[in-house]
């Protein structure tokens, strides 16, 4: 994990609470507020998610989320992340071994991220 917040200038915001909890990422006015306890169409892609802001920001909201949920068929997963990033204007990449900040057999990262916030190094 500290990999990632060095390679992206960040800091991991510290918040292990709800995996669902990625509402601080979106843009405000494309929030929806049943994103964070609505388990339903979106909520295949969100397990295990850790959430970065800028470095030396206290109050700056994340801009970068990785979620590493279960995915025992990634091509059912591939198209609900690009839907969930269109959706809500975020960018995202999927299942890249660099992004990986939990180790499960099983799980796979998903990274997205506020483009208009975060220049993204991969």
């Amino acid at each position: 994990m500290n990999e990632i917040a060095d390679r992206e200038g960040l800091i991991w915001d510290g918040h292990y609470g709800s995996p669902y909890d990625v509402n601080e990422l979106i843009p405000k006015e494309l929030r929806d507020d049943r994103l964070s306890s609505d388990r339903g169409h979106f909520g295949a892609l969100f397990d295990h998610t850790k959430r970065f802001k800028p470095r030396g920001s206290g109050a700056k909201k994340p801009v970068l989320a990785i979620s590493s949920p279960y995915a025992f068929d990634e091509d059912d997963l591939r198209p609900l992340a690009a839907e969930f990033a269109e959706r809500f204007g975020l960018e995202y990449r999927f299942n890249d071994p660099r992004d990986r900040v939990y180790v499960a057999e099983g799980t796979i990262p998903i990274t997205f991220w506020r483009a208009d916030l975060h220049d993204f190094v991969g």
